[in-house]
C-alpha cells in the first residue's frame, strides 16, 4: 500500500484554492433576493434553513477569502434572517411556517459566526425541544391528553446541531449521541451522510464538551475514504481535518475532482440534512448543483487549507452574544 503522505505530497496545493474561489463565485451567482435556495430540492420551501446553514458555513471562512459581492450578500441575508425570527420562539424552514429546532439551531450559529446578537427566545425555544433522554425533536412538546409529541422522535442530526448552538453537552446529551452512533444511524434513510453529519457536528462543538467515549466513536468514522458522493466526502474532509489526520490530503484531492465545471458540487440524494421527521431540508436529486453541498464542500476545503483552528477560535468568542 502506498504511503498516504507520499500521495498527499503529489497533490498541488493551488488546486484547492482554485476550487474554493470557483465555488464562491458560483455561490454568489446562486444568491436570490436575500437568500440561498437549493433549486434542485424536492422541497423548495426550505429557504430559511438553507440560508442559515450557508451563512454559518461562510462564517467559518477567513475574511480575505470572501469577495466583495458575496460580503454584501451575506450582510443582506443576515438582515433578512434577523427579520424572520418568530416572536417568542425561533425560525421556521420557510417564512410563515412553524418554528423548528434544526432551522433555529443553524440560525443561531449563523448569527453568532457573524457577530450578530442571538435572541434569547431562540435559545429558550431550543431548550423546549429537548427530550428527557437528552435528544432534541424538531418541535417543542404539544400539550395533549397523553403528553406526546405527535409521534416525533429525537433526532441525532438535530441533537448534534442543537447542542452545538447551545454550547452545551451534559451527560444525557452525550449518552444520547453515543447510543445513536452505536446503533449505526447509517442504516437510516439518509444513509452514511447522517453519520458523517453527526460526527462532523460533534467535532465542531467547543473543546471539552464531548466525552471521550463519544470522541472515540467519532474517530472511527474517519476510517472510510473516497465515498463517491460529494456531500459525504465534504463531511469526511471536515472530520479528518478536525482530527488532523494525514489522510485529509487525499480526501481533499478527491473532493476537488468532484467539483462541476461551473464551480459547484452536485447535490447527493439522501444528504444528512434530510431528516425522517421533516425538520431538515429535503435532499436534492443526484447530479444537480446544490447550495448545501457546495457550501459544505467549500467549508471543508477552507478548513483543510487554513487548518482546523483558523475560524474555530473566532466563533467561540461569539458564543455568548445572546
Amino acid at each position: 500500500m502506498i504511503d498516504p503522505v507520499i500521495l498527499a505530497n503529489a497533490v498541488p496545493r493551488g488546486s484547492g484554492l482554485n476550487s474554493i474561489f470557483a465555488g464562491l463565485s458560483w455561490l454568489a451567482r446562486a444568491y436570490r433576493d436575500g437568500q440561498w435556495l437549493d433549486s434542485a430540492s424536492r422541497n423548495h420551501e426550505a429557504g430559511l434553513c438553507v440560508t442559515a446553514c450557508t451563512l454559518a458555513r461562510l462564517g467559518e471562512f477567513p475574511s480575505e477569502y470572501i469577495p466583495q459581492d458575496l460580503q454584501e450578500q451575506i450582510k443582506t441575508a443576515l438582515d433578512r434572517l434577523e427579520a424572520t425570527a418568530m416572536a417568542g420562539s425561533g425560525w421556521s424552514r420557510w417564512q410563515g411556517g412553524e418554528a423548528d429546532a434544526f432551522t433555529t439551531a443553524w440560525a443561531i450559529l449563523a448569527l453568532r459566526c457573524h457577530r450578530r446578537a442571538v435572541p434569547r427566545a431562540a435559545i429558550e425555544f431550543l431548550l423546549r425541544c429537548r427530550e428527557p433522554n437528552g435528544g432534541f425533536t424538531a418541535h417543542p412538546e404539544h400539550a395533549g391528553a397523553n403528553g406526546s409529541r405527535n409521534g416525533e422522535a429525537a433526532s441525532a442530526e438535530i441533537t448534534a446541531t442543537a447542542l452545538r448552538a447551545l454550547s452545551m453537552c451534559d451527560r444525557a446529551g452525550g449518552d444520547f449521541a453515543i447510543a445513536q452512533l452505536r446503533n449505526d444511524i447509517s442504516a437510516t434513510p439518509a444513509g452514511k451522510s447522517s453519520r458523517f453529519y453527526v460526527c462532523s457536528e460533534i467535532l465542531d462543538w467547543e473543546s471539552g464538551l464531548a466525552p471521550w467515549p463519544l470522541l472515540n466513536l467519532v474517530s472511527q468514522s474517519a476510517i472510510q475514504f473516497d465515498l463517491g458522493k460529494p456531500y459525504e466526502q465534504a463531511l469526511l474532509l471536515r472530520i479528518l481535518s478536525r482530527l488532523r489526520n494525514q489522510r485529509a490530503w487525499l480526501a481533499a484531492a478527491s473532493l476537488n475532482k468532484m467539483q462541476l465545471p461551473d464551480g459547484s458540487w452536485a447535490a447527493s440524494s439522501g444528504t444528512a440534512q434530510e431528516s425522517s421527521n421533516g425538520a431538515a431540508p429535503m435532499a436534492p436529486p443526484l447530479a444537480e448543483p446544490g447550495v448545501l453541498c457546495t457550501v459544505t464542500a467549500l467549508s471543508a476545503l477552507v478548513m483543510h487549507e487554513c487548518g482546523p483552528d483558523c475560524s474555530y477560535s473566532s466563533t467561540r468568542k461569539q458564543r455568548s452574544l445572546f
